[in-house]
């Protein structure tokens, strides 16, 4: 993420999103009422007996709704024209933004708090997970790495499958050793095993056998080298993986706090509980599930407003995932507290 500008001031933020990861923080911090400056388009009939043209023009909302698409990796900001090119359409029309890449955009904030600007901060920073991919059948491999989005090939290994070698499978045991060294040499903590046939499988069951200690998912791919590698990249699981390590993260804070739930401990759950907590600046990490902060975001507001007065760390959590949930449970809000206010 390149952050132009943040004026607290004026509440107001510049941005240049980068990637897709970038794309799912901005889905977290633009919200309803909040007003958004980019490029958009719209079609226009075209003269009688022709199609529609499609026009880009710069274009002012004011957001009603936001939608991340996890698979199409499209953030659409849904909300009413204040200002733009009136011969295109008029004030108050009903337009969407869909925010790309590398395009620059601008958000004046209902509300601008503190956790919006450490996200920005948090994406800016994000080297990104590293993913290794390995695409291969039983003839030959090709490694990459996995950052930001990028995708930069490291080695290609030949199988040398043939003659005696061939017939006592001894090539598969040197082919999966010289790859399964380059994947320990490289220190990813994630792999990526893609291919046609059975070879993954197999491959896969290998690198288990080494006691490699990190993530192994196994993909099909129709083909191998960088055809093959483009395919994997392109599907939902690199997406998928990028959002597991949120949900690991999210997940070990809520279970510190259901542990201290359990045990009476230093936490508050409910709104009127977290309230207190938040008002006596107790609160060390505040726990908020997404949709409350939609539903009754004025009064949820004040509490993050309190509680990051008080120095405390503000995690938004996604309903759509079970960390989420478990928060749900419990009214959509808590704290792990520096100390028991009961």
């Amino acid at each position: 993420m390149r952050i132009l500008k943040i004026d607290e001031k004026h509440r107001l933020l510049q941005v240049i999103p980068e990637n897709e990861d970038d794309l799912w923080h901005l889905s977290k911090i633009i919200e309803s009422g909040d007003i958004i400056k980019g490029v958009t388009s719209r079609k226009e009939k075209g003269k009688e007996g022709s199609s529609a043209i499609r026009k880009t023009f710069f274009a002012e909302i004011e957001v009603q709704s936001v939608h991340f698409d996890r698979f199409g990796k499209v953030l659409r900001v849904n909300g009413r024209i204040i200002a733009g090119k009136l011969d295109m359409i008029p004030l108050g029309s009903m337009q969407v933004i869909e925010i790309e890449p590398n395009q620059k955009y601008s958000i004046e904030k209902k509300v601008l708090m503190r956790y919006h600007i450490e996200r920005l901060e948090k994406a800016k920073r994000s080297k990104g997970q590293e993913i290794l991919i390995l695409v291969l059948d039983d003839e030959a491999a090709t490694i990459a790495i996995l950052k930001d989005f990028k995708c930069e090939s490291r080695a290609e290994i030949r199988s040398r499958k043939s003659g005696k070698q061939f017939e006592s499978e001894e090539w598969e045991r040197e082919y999966f050793g010289e790859i399964a060294k380059k994947i320990f040499d490289y220190k990813v903590s994630t792999v990526v095993i893609a291919g046609p046939g059975f070879v993954k499988e197999d491959f896969a069951n290998f690198l288990r056998e080494k006691n490699f200690s990190g993530n192994i998912y196994v993909q099909g791919a129709s083909t191998t080298g960088i055809t093959g590698l483009n395919e994997v990249i392109k599907s939902p699981l690199i997406e998928k993986i990028a959002r597991e390590a949120q949900i690991v993260e999210e997940s070990k804070i809520i279970e510190k706090v259901l542990e201290e739930i359990a045990k009476a401990g230093a936490v508050a759950y409910g709104l009127s509980e977290v309230k207190k907590a938040a008002q006596m600046r107790a609160i060390e990490r505040l726990l908020v599930l997404d949709e409350l902060l939609a539903e009754k975001r004025e009064e949820i507001a004040d509490i993050i407003d309190m509680a990051e007065k008080g120095n405390a760390k503000v995690h938004i959590f996604n309903s759509e995932y079970e960390p989420g949930k478990k928060l749900e449970g419990i009214g959509g809000i808590a704290a792990l507290l520096r100390y028991k206010i009961y």
